[in-house]
């Protein structure tokens, strides 16, 4: 049977392998020692080494939230979606309290889906305007035009104009590509940089909770020979049955076997978005 054949006949303990693993390979991209130095003493905050680092940390931020029909759960959603579903009927632990990662799924889900406003100096058309908008669009806009050059990124100049437009800022006979370099300091270098923190904050604590979710399974599951050499391997939960998903199943479990990277923090106030 071919992948995506099998991919079709998967149940919805082998889904939530697969997205678990896929959303937790998602986080570790972009939270990480090899991103960000995490500095303070009882209250931290993070700091890129490089802009190259904080663009990374973008991309991988509007890859995490990115909304697409999923090939195997056949839905639009994105990670924080699945999430909050996958806690409705939990298969591979329904024995545990889930109020910790409830909390971080609706705290972040929240900030993303909620407005901010910001003032913008667009240089070119002579005026400063207070722009609204989601930070849904912050993230999709910034991330997308850092991951791209303005030649490629038709759909968002038309977002990008629609939401200016939704503003009340007359850009008749603008060139909006014009408008984009402003929009882009002031979001990324500016909003996203200086919110860095709560935002890789939000994004551990699901971390965090991902691996208290799954560490029962995984201490259900390891087994240790200690014959010469030692060797591990995992019992299979009765359904998990395809090749595929058991495959993913022990690249989940070996995630889990460690804690995760950055140690669970807290951050200052001013380092946080409180309009949400």
């Amino acid at each position: 049977m071919d992948l995506e054949k099998e991919k079709e006949t998967l149940n919805d303990y082998e889904i939530e392998v697969i997205m678990l693993n896929s959303i937790i390979d998602s986080i570790d991209e972009c939270i990480n020692n090899s991103i960000f130095e995490l500095i303070g003493e009882e209250k931290k905050q993070i700091l890129f080494e490089t802009n190259y680092n904080q663009n990374y940390f973008n991309v991988q931020l509007v890859d995490f939230f990115s909304e697409s029909k999923n090939s195997i759960t056949n839905m639009k959603e994105n990670s924080l979606d699945f999430l909050e579903r996958l806690l409705i009927s939990p298969k591979l632990n329904n024995k545990i309290e889930y109020r910790q990662l409830q909390n971080s799924i609706k705290i972040m889900k929240n900030w993303y889906n909620s407005n901010t406003s910001l003032s913008v100096n667009f240089t070119d058309i002579e005026k400063e305007v207070t722009l609204k908008l989601s930070r849904q669009d912050i993230v999709r806009i910034c991330g997308n035009m850092t991951k791209h050059s303005i030649q490629h990124l038709t759909y968002i100049q038309k977002q990008l104009k629609n939401l200016l437009i939704e503003n009340d800022v007359n850009i008749e006979g603008v060139d909006v590509r014009l408008l984009m370099n402003a929009f882009y300091s002031k979001f990324n270098t500016d909003y996203l940089l200086r919110y860095s923190s709560n935002i890789a904050k939000m994004l551990n604590d699901i971390r965090w909770s991902l691996y208290y979710y799954l560490l029962p399974v995984y201490d259900k599951s390891f087994i240790l020979d200690k014959k010469e050499p030692p060797k591990y391997s995992y019992i299979y939960p009765e359904n998990i049955n395809s090749e595929y998903s058991k495959s993913i199943f022990w690249e989940l479990m070996n995630k889990i076997s460690h804690r995760p990277v950055v140690p669970l923090f807290d951050i200052l106030d001013s380092f946080k978005d409180v309009n949400y």
